[in-house]
């Protein structure tokens, strides 16, 4: 295993160490999340204090120590100047990587959530389609890239096509009328049915001309979020509560 090697990637979430360190949780193309130390980074007048942040891709060099990386030097690749100038759209995208630091595992590479967890931070900071959609096609895209894609174009049950009205959480898809009432679930709008499909058919890219109701909007996102809750254990993500559907 190299002692030493360069990867691109992200900062999920920094805390400070020291009096002049900072501890960075690394989301990279090639290890995937990682821990890494950035010494004197809390320093003003340190060559990695503005680039070991939040909301900028960079490539880091990296040493493998004993018990964690250390990032030895830092080339910024693109920052997203309007996420880190607009509040709301701030706590989207730390919503995206405390979701991530939650869920990923240490050092294994998942280069298709990497591609598409850049992807949606160029759609919020370039204004591609409604803030609120783009981040629950994120997390419908990440459950499939996780193996926990509902099933939507039948019942789950008997196969039925139509009129699914119904979604169960602990299931993983939709219902009709008849085998609900035997299983948990709760009631689901066509619309939010329509979203879901358009997203995993057609990525993030299907959520550009898109526009919905508030109600619609907060019934998909608090049934994305029961989904991840129920599949990966997460059940508290402070910056979720600061999210806004408008």
């Amino acid at each position: 295993m190299m002692k030493q090697w360069k990867s691109e990637g992200l900062v999920l979430r920094i805390r400070p160490y020291a009096e002049s360190d900072k501890m960075a949780t690394l989301f990279t193309l090639h290890e995937g999340k990682i821990t890494a130390m950035a010494r004197g980074a809390r320093k003003t007048k340190s060559k990695l204090a503005a680039i070991v942040d939040m909301f900028i891709r960079s490539e880091y060099l990296l040493f493998r120590g004993r018990n964690m990386a250390t990032v030895q030097q830092v080339s910024l690749l693109e920052s997203f100047p309007q996420i880190r100038k607009d509040i709301s759209l701030y706590f989207y995208a730390l919503y995206l990587c405390e979701l991530l630091e939650r869920v990923l595992e240490e050092n294994h590479a998942v280069p298709e959530i990497y591609k598409l967890t850049l992807e949606t931070l160029y759609a919020l900071n370039e204004g591609l389609g409604d803030p609120a959609l783009i981040v629950c096609a994120f997390e419908l895209i990440l459950l499939k890239e996780l193996g926990y894609c509902p099933v939507l174009e039948e019942c789950l049950d008997c196969g039925k096509r139509q009129a699914l009205d119904y979604f169960s959480v602990s299931m993983g898809g939709v219902l009709c009328l008849t085998c609900s009432q035997s299983k948990s679930s709760s009631s689901i709008s066509a619309g939010s049915i329509a979203v879901m499909r358009r997203i995993v058919n057609n990525g993030l890219a299907g959520m550009r001309v898109v526009k919905t109701s508030p109600d619609l909007k907060n019934e998909l996102s608090q049934i994305l979020w029961n989904l991840i809750s129920y599949n990966t254990g997460v059940v508290n993500i402070k910056s979720r509560r600061y999210l806004v559907s408008d």
